[in-house]
């Protein structure tokens, strides 16, 4: 609640800078492999290139990317995977980040940046069901768009356009 608070008053974002992106998602993919190699997930990250440039603040882009991996990685059953890729665009540097879990209903899809949104299936798994209102917040607020999607072949595919420096 208190970061929504910050990022409400416009100071959840500092100085954007720019900065590496391929080595922040790095970063985050480190963090998680412990917890998904326990459940055997494969995580894979797919880098266009090894200096991928945005405009941004790292704290921020960290707990955005923390959040959508953590997420994938709780969400997603034994045994399956977790993925990311970076790419140019002409709009800015497009960030996908996926997995092989077993999706959400289209009703709980339109909805799933609203505070406080949960699946039921997941009520025994922590978390308040603001960790995707702060990260579409964050997004937004450092010039950047957010969406997500359940392909046939994937769980959800959460599409972030960051801007390019």
């Amino acid at each position: 609640l208190l970061t929504l608070s910050r990022i409400e008053s416009g100071q959840s974002v500092g100085k954007r800078i720019r900065l590496n992106l391929t080595s922040i998602l790095r970063e985050c993919f480190q963090r998680f492999g412990a917890v998904a190699e326990g459940k055997r997930i494969d995580l894979r990250l797919d880098l266009e290139s090894d200096r991928l440039d945005v405009l941004g603040d790292t704290e921020a882009l960290l707990q955005i990317f923390d959040n959508l991996i953590s997420n994938a990685v709780k969400y997603t059953q034994e045994g399956s995977w977790v993925a990311a890729s970076v790419a140019a665009e002409y709009d800015g540097t497009r960030v996908t980040v996926a997995d092989g879990g077993p999706g959400l209903p289209a009703t709980q899809l339109e909805c799933l940046f609203e505070p406080y949104r949960r699946d039921d299936s997941h009520r025994d798994l922590p978390g308040k069901g603001l960790g995707l209102v702060v990260v579409h917040r964050l997004v937004e607020a450092m010039g950047g768009t957010i969406g997500v999607s359940q392909p046939a072949d994937a769980g959800l595919c959460f599409r972030l356009t960051l801007p390019t420096v």
